[in-house]
């Protein structure tokens, strides 16, 4: 698989605007024809499809979570894997095996042998291969439903190519500026292109031009439109100590003050357009009761999204990669802080709005430390020159360019009742989870949280292997 990605990681990356749009569009029709060739397997079940700036994970996670105590087999398609690509074959929770994933490589390299015209079949890329994979494995599993995240964008996403029966957009701020924007409408534009004609088309309300303009879009698309107001339909419920809660006012069920599994305040908008989508879901049959909703936000977890390792001292990993990201973490570390010492590690890829990340960031922590992830054929910002900007916000710096090495500099700085924040990109976040989760017994468990035999093997760092874009 690794041979199919193509080209040099570069700092430059994303293209520019006009040439991502063209690149965008023939990468759509090339994965509509990739998957053409191996007999759409897409269409062989019903999907929810989200996108959105930040956010679009949980989401799918609490969906997911909600169809499952609704009784439907599920399958989630989440971007990026953290750190086994079994990640993105996913039922009901539980990863593929080793097994399958090989059964669907050969699979496809005896669809590829036996085509009898030269198509995209002869020439495979890394990411169409994968998304392609991922359908025929959810076809193979025969799920009731799947929940597909789209990766940047959405208009020109290689999961674009499904037909859902609802779709949404989470959020909208600036995040792939340069392929995107340059201004958040123009970054609508691409969110907005998962909606699709007579389906259902959900987005939260983040700014008035903002949603007057995914409305637009939907009705161009001939999508149902169908915003979910704060205030209207939903509610944050104050909470003093534990997880966070949301009510929610909908058309076939309600739920009041649910508590949800994924920690922050801005979970509950998530938790919201959850609900909005599962709310829509029940209007076209699917067997969605209150009593689901509320067990699905509340066993929700996603791994590298506020996850706690290490309660001494507290260990978070949480891949808080775009500015509006970071400031939704950086949000909640002020409020958990409570007077503790908080170190931030933090890498980026070269790609990233870092100066703007750490900005962001630097309004909690009181030392950072700048590390690089190891990306395959993906550029990293480099460590020293992401300490330069740490600095510059005058908040203490160390640089230490090996991940691990960052962990555990940050770990003795902040003491057994200090806090550890590891943040700013997943890929880093992948890594660096390693130390508590080794990928080999994450495959071998088929699951990101595998138990161990003795206490000690979890906390004993794992190689690094090559990390995949």
């Amino acid at each position: 698989m690794l041979s199919l990605i193509k080209g040099p990681g570069e700092l430059t990356r994303p293209l520019g605007r006009r040439d991502s749009r063209q690149r965008g569009r023939e990468r759509v029709a090339r994965m509509a024809a990739l998957v053409r060739e191996l007999g759409d397997p897409h269409l062989a079940y019903p999907v929810v499809h989200v996108a959105g700036t930040s956010g679009k994970g949980s989401v799918c996670t609490f969906v997911a979570g909600i169809c499952r105590a609704s009784g439907l087999k599920t399958g989630s398609h989440l971007t990026p894997y953290l750190q086994t690509p079994l990640e993105k074959l996913v039922v009901n929770d539980q990863l593929a095996s080793r097994e399958e994933l090989v059964e669907l490589v050969e699979w496809f390299e005896r669809r590829r042998d036996s085509a009898r015209t030269p198509g995209l079949l002869s020439e495979p890329r890394y990411g169409p291969t994968w998304v392609a994979l991922t359908f025929e494995y959810f076809r193979r599993r025969k799920v009731d439903i799947a929940v597909i995240e789209a990766g940047a964008g959405g208009r020109y996403d290689l999961t674009n190519v499904v037909v859902p029966v609802v779709a949404a957009v989470t959020s909208v701020g600036l995040d792939h500026v340069l392929s995107l924007g340059p201004t958040l409408l123009d970054i609508a534009r691409h969110k907005a292109g998962v909606f699709k004609q007579g389906a259902p088309a959900i987005a939260i309300h983040t700014g008035d031009d903002v949603l007057a303009s995914l409305k637009r879009h939907a009705g161009e698309a001939g999508a149902v439109f169908q915003p979910i107001r704060p205030g209207v339909d939903f509610w944050p419920e104050a909470v003093t100590e534990g997880r966070d809660r949301l009510t929610y006012l909908g058309r076939n069920f309600s739920v009041r003050k649910a508590e949800l599994g994924l920690l922050g305040a801005h979970q509950v908008e998530n938790a919201a357009v959850a609900c909005a989508i599962t709310d829509t879901m029940a209007d076209a049959g699917y067997p969605i009761t209150q009593g689901a909703v509320e067990r699905g936000l509340a066993v929700a977890r996603l791994q590298g999204r506020w996850e706690t390792v290490s309660d001494s001292p507290n260990v978070v990993l949480d891949g808080a990669h775009n500015p509006d990201k970071a400031a939704a973490l950086a949000a909640v570390l002020r409020e958990r802080k409570r007077g503790r010492r908080l170190a931030v590690v933090v890498g980026v890829l070269g790609y990233k709005a870092a100066a703007a990340i750490v900005d962001e960031l630097a309004s909690a922590a009181d030392l950072f430390i700048a590390t690089e992830p190891t990306v395959y054929r993906k550029a990293s910002l480099p460590a020293v020159d992401l300490g330069r900007m740490t600095r510059s916000t005058g908040v203490e710096t160390l640089v230490r360019t090996d991940p691990l090495e960052a962990v555990g500099t940050a770990v003795d700085w902040a003491g057994p009742d200090g806090i550890v924040c590891v943040t700013g990109s997943l890929y880093l976040v992948g890594q660096v989870r390693e130390r508590w989760y080794p990928a080999r017994e994450i495959d071998s468990q088929r699951t990101p949280y595998p138990a161990y035999a003795d206490e000690a093997s979890c906390h004993s760092p794992a190689p690094f292997g090559d990390r995949l874009g």
